[in-house]
């Protein structure tokens, strides 16, 4: 089943990926692009802090300059995808829409993902 939503979750993203640019042109596909990297990295800077603090938990002491970091990435994550969306905003209307048709499809495979694990 994991690799049956792998193979259906690449064939999502290059149809909707070329939907991006062939009704959007390049601004539709920017705008999908900056969406799935923005919404990529809020996702796996979440990831890496839910793992830090399970290390934490388990009593060992976490290394000091890989905790900084994801206590970082975690600080950033939103605003950097507030920003993201707002520089597509202002890409053009057809570049906003298509973020967010990113955003939607990276939290819409995530959520399928973790149905399959369940």
């Amino acid at each position: 089943m994991s690799r049956l939503l792998g193979v259906l979750l690449a064939v999502a993203l290059v149809a909707v990926g070329a939907a991006s640019y062939t009704k959007g042109g390049t601004l539709g596909a920017t705008g999908f692009s900056i969406g799935i990297a923005a919404t990529g990295f809020n996702v796996l800077a979440l990831w890496l802090t839910v793992r830090l603090v399970g290390h934490a938990s388990s009593g060992e002491p976490a290394p000091r300059l890989g905790a900084t970091l994801v206590a970082l990435a975690f600080l950033v994550k939103l605003p950097l995808l507030v920003f993201a969306g707002l520089y597509a905003q202002r890409l053009g209307q057809l570049a906003g829409t298509w973020f967010l048709a990113g955003v939607g499809l990276v939290y819409s495979a995530l959520i399928g993902w973790a149905m399959t694990r369940s």
